[in-house]
This record gives structure tokens, sequence and C-alpha cells, in this order.
């Protein structure tokens, strides 16, 4: 066995061995008359156990805490659970007094106990409380247990996870088979509890559905960030079907410090996967990561958390990413260009409300929802969710950029965004979810509200208009007229009484053309008029024929 596979068994103490010798584990008593043959560890446990804190998973003694006054075998328990580690378990096997209590009353008790007395050579045994008093007194031992007195000895040393076991039975294959006693009928394993996790500075939180072909490159990505603070990464598939789970499970398995896995027995959809696992982070910092995008830097999250320390001032930062696309239609580029920003380092809620210029995996949030109810002022139907989560952060500070690539944000057919491609397809597939993240900005977010109003939510709802009915799916404008009846009658009475005005507008053209041609036909049909012209028409030719007759004798004969 390599020294890297020693360490990597289980430490395992077998504490007041006797004359027991047990392969595997570490041997331990007081040989103070020197009639152990074979020992690992020479101590009087009065005393304590040569090892550190946190550094055994399992201790096991069989007859041995009976050997020991209440209070020494309080101190000795105390002991124990320093020595193992969180999650360790400790197994006392021991006679039971109520054994000893029953033989005393049974009328048959010497026949019941002819085995034990020709094991240890009682042949002198006269009376059942002479019996009695042996199990007490003889073989140095100072205090018998029943379950009753060992829960209470147990429970008043702090132990927590108590449980009986029967003889040679165990959940741990390492402590099955272990007694040597068939007197060793009072067992019981205690589980030492685990410490509670450090509360972690950052929380990232990835969903995923049906992304086996990309999950793995996501949980890799997170498991090899270098900080110097505890993280968690709270990864929920959303009843994928495709063996993404099994991928999330090894991971839990090997990271489990790390990832915190939530499996959902039924699809959620991925808004409402993506807002109810956002609801389970509670750390000062979090990042969003869906499951088809990675980190591409191992320091990212440090870098990151470093910057939102010294800049107090920020509630959000994020950096450029790759965005690749798998089918290859295009080279991978690189997003947010300086133009795209503003070529600015530092930006506010205005500037996000322009336009969005930060990428999902790019941002870390200085999490307002550590005080504040997510679900109060973010509801499922919402499109895009991360420019709005943004948005709802961009409220609270400015808006930190790092110029370092440390992220990959893949475009390929089965992301919600490759439609984007195509606007009008986009538009009219989530209608009424993007129609309301406009309204939800106007609403809760926007500076100018009115002005808001006006130039980008009028317009956007034209725009989806227009688009659903391009594309032939106005059944499609249902659930968004529905959701927003008054708005919609707005725009309706709006649209209604711009054709009002038109209209009003070209009866009036219509009335001043019929009067002018009143006036016109009038004229024409009048004596002066046909005079007028006959006299126009005369002076026109006769200024013609001058004209001509000028430039003749001026050009041609000069």
């Amino acid at each position: 066995m390599s020294k890297k596979e020693e360490e990597l068994q289980p430490v395992k103490l077998h504490v007041g061995c006797g004359t027991v010798y047990k392969d595997g584990w570490i041997n331990i008593d007081n040989n103070s008359d020197n009639n152990i043959e074979k020992l690992d560890v020479n101590v009087d446990l009065r005393n304590g156990l040569p090892f550190q804190n946190d550094s055994a998973d399992f201790i096991f003694n069989e007859h041995f805490l009976e050997h020991l006054t209440w209070d020494e075998g309080l101190q000795t328990i105390k002991e124990f659970m320093r020595v193992l580690k969180p999650g360790g378990v400790l197994r006392i096997a021991m006679p039971d007094l109520v054994r000893s209590v029953r033989i005393y009353e049974d009328e048959n008790w010497k026949n019941n106990n002819r085995e034990y007395f020709e094991k240890y050579g009682l042949t002198s045994v006269k009376t059942r409380a002479q019996n009695l008093n042996i199990d007490f007194r003889s073989w140095g031992h100072k205090h018998l247990y029943d379950f009753e007195e060992l829960e209470r000895l147990l429970r008043e040393a702090g132990c927590v996870n108590i449980r009986r076991q029967l003889l040679h039975e165990s959940g741990y294959e390492e402590l099955q088979n272990l007694e040597t006693r068939a007197e060793s009928t009072l067992i019981a394993e205690i589980e030492k509890e685990a410490k509670p996790a450090p509360t972690p500075l950052l929380t990232v939180v990835c969903i995923t559905y049906n992304q086996k072909e990309f999950i793995r490159d996501a949980l890799e990505s997170f498991i090899v960030q270098k900080t110097n603070f505890h993280f968690e990464v709270i990864v929920s598939d959303d009843a994928s079907t495709d063996g993404t789970p099994e991928i999330i499970r090894e991971y839990e398995e090997k990271y489990g410090n790390i990832i915190k896995p939530i499996y959902r027995a039924a699809n959620l959809g991925a808004m409402n996967n993506f807002l109810q696992t956002l609801k389970e982070a509670r750390s000062k910092y979090v990042i969003y990561n869906e499951g088809d995008d990675y980190f591409s830097d191992p320091y990212k999250l440090q870098k990151q958390v470093d910057y939102l320390e010294s800049h107090p001032e920020c509630s959000l930062c994020f950096h450029p990413v790759i965005v690749r696309f798998e089918d290859g239609s295009k080279p991978d580029e690189v997003f947010p260009s300086p133009e795209y920003r503003f070529n600015w380092t530092e930006l506010f809620l205005d500037d996000l409300i322009k336009h969005n210029f930060m990428q999902t995996n790019s941002v870390m949030y200085r999490w307002r929802f550590v005080t504040e109810n997510l679900p109060d002022i973010f509801y499922s139907s919402i499109l895009p969710g991360d420019y709005y989560l943004h948005l709802l952060h961009a409220q609270k500070g400015s808006i930190g950029f790092i110029d370092e690539i440390m992220a990959v944000y893949r475009r390929h057919p089965g992301g919600i965004w490759w439609d984007s491609l195509e606007p009008e397809k986009l538009h009219t597939k989530y209608c009424a979810e993007m129609f309301n993240f406009y309204y939800e900005v106007y609403k809760n977010i926007a500076g100018d509200p009115e002005s808001y109003y006006s130039y980008t939510l009028v317009h956007f709802f034209n725009t989806l208009v227009n688009s659903v009915q391009k594309c032939g799916e106005t059944g499609k404008l249902k659930v968004l007229f529905g959701q927003h009846p008054q708005f919609v009658m707005e725009q309706y009475l709006s649209a209604y009484l711009q054709i009002l005005k038109l209209h009003d507008q070209v009866n009036t053209l219509n009335l001043q053309a019929s009067e002018m041609h009143e006036q016109i036909n009038a004229l024409t049909h009048s004596v002066s008029y046909r005079i007028s012209r006959k006299l126009m028409s005369y002076r026109f030719l006769k200024w013609v024929y001058l004209v001509c007759k000028k430039a003749y004798k001026l050009i041609i004969r000069p």
C-alpha cells in the first residue's frame, strides 16, 4: 500500500483492547502488569488519548467503560468525542445491567448462568445475591449500565446522535462483527455531529436541464477555483432525462463541501428553476452561471470578490467574456466591446437601462436578497431574467468593470437566446415574458418613467405586435393583452385618437379643396377670365416671337 493510500485509510482506535488485538486498528490499553503481549499504544486512558482533535474515524471498546467510575466514564466519553472526526462513530459494547437483574429474579438462575460460571471458574457461587454482587464488583467493575443510564452519561458528555445496536450488527462495515463476548448485550453507537460548515462568502448558482455535453465543463471550472474564502455551488437540475444528474452526483460525491445539488422531481421550467434556486443563496456575493457556460480563469472568484471588497460603492462588477458559437457558424468574439460599454470602466443604472452590456456569467452581485425577499420584486414571467437581476442590483450602487476575460458564454441551438439571431422569431416565442421585462423596468426601476414609457415601452410594444403579426401567430398576444389590459387599452385609445385626428385633418383638407374647386370653377366661367386668357395668349405669343427674333440677330447673324 502506497503512502497516499495509507493516508486515505480510516483511522480506527480499539480502546481498552486487553489481550484482543485487532488488525487494521490502533490497539490501545494500559499495560501496567505487562500481561498484554501485543499493543500499539500503551497509555493510562484516564489521562486522555495521545491523538489530535478530529483525527479518528472510528473508536471501539468492549467491556471497558464499566471499569471506570461514572465521573471517569464521563471524562472518557468527552475525550473520545474530542478525538473523533466530525461524522466519526464511537461504538461501545458492555454487559447490560438488565441481564444481571433478570438472572437475579429468575428461579432457574444457576442453569441460566452456568456457561458464564464455567467460563470464569465461578464454582463457589451459592446465591443469586452473590452472583449479582460479582457482576457489580468483580473484575474491577465500578459502574454498571442499562441503556437508560448509558444514554444519560452520553448526553451529559454532549453526545446527540445515539443509537442502540445488536451484537455484531452496524450500519458501518468497519464496526460489524467486532464483539468477542456473548454477554456484550448493551451496545450503542454514537455519531459525532459534523461541524457546521462555514458560512460561504460567495454562492455560484447554476441551473441546468439536459446539458450532459456541457455540464462537466461548468462543474470542473467551479471546483478548480482558487480562493482564500469558502464558497459553495448550488446546482439545480430541472428533472433532466439525458444523464445530467449522474454527472452532478459524481461531483457531489467528490466535492460535497462545494457542490450542493438540487434534483428537481418534476420540471419547473427554466425561469421558475432560476428563481427557486436563487432563493437558496444567502451569501454576501452571488454569481449566476448556466450549465452550458463555464469559467476560464481559476482566479475569477477571488478577483471579483477582491474588487467588490475594495469598492464598497459598487453593487456589482463584471468582465468581458468569450462568446463561442458551438456550431462554428461564427468565430469566437469578445463581449462587450469597449464601445458597447461606452468606453467606461465604471457605469451606472442609467447606462445599463440603455442596453445590457454584461454577459450572464461575468457578473458578481453584492447580493441584495440577503435582507430582501426576492419574490416580492421579481416574479417568474420576466425575460431576460439575468438582465433584470443586473438592474435590480444596479439600483443599489455603481457597476464596476475588470478588464480581464475570465469566462466563456456558449451560443448553441439548445440555448434560449439562440433565436436572438432572428429577433422577430424570439419576440413571438417569448412575447409576454419580454414585454413584462420592459413593463417592470418602467414600474420599478427607470429613473424617468414617463420618458421610458413613451420612448421605450410603447416602442417595444409596437415592435412585439409587428413581430407577432409578421410571424402569423397573433394568438400569442392573448397572454400579453390579458396580463396588461390597462396598458393595451391605453395604446388602443391612443391609436384611435390618432386616427380620429387624421380623419378630421382629411375632412378639413377635403372641405378646403371643395371650396377652392368651386372658386376656380366660378372664375373659369366668368367673361373677364375668358377675355384675359385670350389676351394673355396673344401677348405670350408676341413675346415669344420678339425673343426669338432678337436671339436670331444676336447669335446667328451678328
